[in-house]
């Protein structure tokens, strides 16, 4: 009985204690997304090499378990499975465009915003109804917003070189997960996780090669500790961490994991601090804990048709 007990509670406990371990790993994200940019690799460089370790990673598994399911793919679904890759593609060059420009937080706040804007994007494209309590969210998002775009007044040593860039890649980097959430749901409910996350790879790794091509950007000739960083960024943030983040939504709430999401934004902050030495300021604190509430309230109780 004792055993039993013991089993059954470590079958509850075991995906929360993944995914808060994943998002204390991917708190680091961030600190080693800078490492790699001050080697001299480019934001898109440091994307494209991302998407194709990651598909280099997940291709054996996939094809030699889930082969037949990828070949009764209908054309519908690839057309949206490739039009989420590219999405997925863009948003994490903009995000890493914004680290690039202003504060860890600020990116990491705003970039963690998304939750609202999957709610607005329903009420537009699904005729979801929202309630009060979504709508609070997004005023006291946009009131942070605000709040932090007049932070260049305190005082803050942690701003930036182009701030005011920075927070729009941060912001189109938050809608464009929205959009990115809202197509994966139109295809993720007829694919198993590891195909689903494989096809988004697969043409994420396509459009950012492609980008960089295009850019004229080489994907070699770089400094060794760039590459090592950008290996250590990918394994850690995006396969374990963005991995586990996939994989344990089957077995706990979106709550949780909106909630759980502004532990990693604090750890990175602090991370950032005892790397960088940035010291927030005083509106970018006051800003950032407004639009966490926004997250929180409209993500604990939705009040959503």
């Amino acid at each position: 009985m004792i055993a039993t007990f013991r089993a059954r509670t470590q079958s509850q406990t075991w995906p929360y204690v993944l995914i808060l371990s994943a998002f204390f790993i991917g708190a680091g994200g961030p600190i080693l997304i800078r490492l790699t940019q001050s080697e001299g690799i480019p934001s898109l460089v440091i994307v494209a090499y991302r998407q194709l370790i990651s598909l280099m990673f997940f291709t054996p598994f996939v094809l030699a378990r889930h082969r037949h399911e990828l070949r009764q793919l209908g054309l519908r679904d690839l057309l949206f499975a490739a039009l989420a890759g590219i999405v997925m593609a863009v948003r994490f060059l903009l995000m890493f465009e914004a680290y690039n420009n202003t504060s860890v937080m600020i990116v990491g706040v705003l970039s963690g915003s998304g939750p609202l804007w999957v709610a607005l994007a329903e009420t537009m494209f699904l005729k979801a109804v929202l309630g009060r309590h979504i709508w609070l969210g997004l005023f006291l998002a946009l009131a942070g917003g605000i709040m932090i775009a007049f932070a260049g007044f305190d005082g803050g040593t942690s701003l930036g070189n182009n701030p005011t860039l920075g927070v729009l890649y941060a912001l189109a980097s938050a809608f464009l997960s929205a959009f990115y959430l809202n197509i994966g749901r139109s295809i993720r409910s007829r694919l198993s996780f590891w195909s689903y996350i494989w096809l988004i790879f697969l043409f994420a790794s396509i459009t950012s090669v492609l980008a960089t091509f295009a850019a004229g950007m080489p994907l070699t000739g770089y400094s060794a500790k760039g590459y090592f960083w950008l290996v250590v960024l990918t394994i850690t943030a995006q396969v374990i961490a963005h991995g586990a983040i996939n994989y344990v939504l089957a077995y706990v709430s979106a709550t949780f994991v909106s909630i759980s999401s502004q532990v990693s934004n604090v750890v990175s902050v602090l991370l950032d601090y005892l790397v960088f030495a940035e010291l927030p300021g005083l509106l970018q604190v006051v800003g950032s804990v407004i639009i966490i509430a926004g997250v929180l309230i409209s993500t604990l109780k939705p009040g959503k048709r």
